[in-house]
């Protein structure tokens, strides 16, 4: 910490969203976010002025040079005839309080923890996020003094294996697929003044994750040097990295029987969100549609596995159930370049 404390002007840390770690931010900066674990820390916030001053109107005979006065924020205020000033602070600030609580219980997508504060007594007001978090319970009949509550009941223990879920949606676990940013193995420090990596802060690149992003950039043929000219500024690689990214995306996209899902006369949809209701999110990495129908492939690194088959499977099932046929399964093994139909 003292070294970064000297140093964190000058350097910046780079981080894969998919590693085995706590990401900490501000409420601010996670508008727009999901996650599926989420701890608000010190949900104790209280209600916050937004300004310090007020310009008031004057009519004042004693002094009519002087149209404009400056008063400050307080309450003192209420005892003037510009109360409603006040007033009307007092209810902006307590709805920016209101909004920031609401950005940061919506960012959770498997389960929020909220860590508050105990007090000496209960608060008089809704002047605080603990405040607001006693009055809901208190709503609720819920409330009995000063503990933890819990609502529903999360179970991470479930193996994913079992169920047939993919663990793309799994961003807390080490290795997930993500949908933007690409997959580091570690932290990297970046040289904010010259761009400049060391050799010591250079790292190495998951190559299956690598390409998979790659491909979600690719809809038809023709499209594969913009996006692994995308993949290596983001990954930053180097020439021989850049392009033996490229020969292996090419190998896929001009398959001799793969290519023909590459083709522009087909409807290509890459890595949608399948939804369910009471499940998991299951993202498929591609599907080809033509006359309705729809051709799902999934690629794979590794050995084939029956999980593969009960995933794409699950997909299949899922397009089936909102009235989209699938007319092919395919899993697509890139280290090894081999195609398997599913049945």
């Amino acid at each position: 910490m003292t070294w970064w404390d000297r140093v964190k002007e000058k350097k910046s840390i780079i981080y894969p969203e998919s590693m085995n770690a706590v990401r900490v931010m501000t409420i601010h900066k996670s508008k727009g976010l999901q996650f599926p674990i989420v701890i608000l820390a010190d949900a104790c916030e209280t209600r916050k002025a937004a300004k310090d001053f007020f310009w008031v109107p004057l009519h004042k005979t004693y002094a009519p040079q002087l149209s404009i006065g400056l008063l400050p924020v307080s309450s003192a205020v209420k005892d003037t005839e510009f109360d409603y000033l006040q007033q009307l602070e007092e209810e902006q600030s307590f709805l920016d309080m209101l909004n920031l609580l609401y950005v940061g219980t919506t960012r959770a997508e498997d389960a929020l923890y909220i860590l508050s504060k105990t007090l000496k007594s209960e608060p008089p007001k809704n002047d605080s996020v603990t405040a607001l978090l006693i009055a809901y319970l208190k709503q609720k009949e819920l409330w009995e003094g000063f503990q933890a509550y819990r609502f529903g009941h999360p179970d991470f223990s479930k193996s994913k294996k079992a169920q047939g879920h993919s663990p793309r949606q799994d961003t807390y676990e080490l290795g997930a697929r993500l949908q933007s940013g690409m997959l580091l193995s570690s932290i990297q420090i970046k040289m904010k003044s010259d761009l400049f990596w060391s050799y010591k802060t250079k790292i190495n690149i998951e190559d299956g994750n690598l390409l998979h992003q790659t491909l979600q950039w690719i809809k038809y043929q023709g499209e594969e040097d913009k996006a692994v000219e995308k993949a290596a500024q983001q990954a930053m690689l180097s020439t021989a990295e850049k392009e033996a990214l490229l020969q292996k995306v090419k190998r896929i996209v001009y398959h001799e029987e793969l290519g023909i899902y590459f083709t522009s006369d087909k409807t290509v949809i890459n890595e949608r969100r399948l939804l369910k209701n009471g499940e998991h999110i299951r993202i498929p990495d591609r599907l080809v549609l033509v006359n309705g129908a729809a051709t799902i492939i999934d690629y794979k690194t590794g050995q084939a596995m029956p999980k593969h088959r009960e995933q794409i499977n699950a997909y299949a099932s899922l397009l089936e159930e909102v009235g989209i046929a699938v007319s092919e399964k395919i899993l697509f093994y890139t280290e090894t370049m081999k195609k398997e139909v599913v049945a």
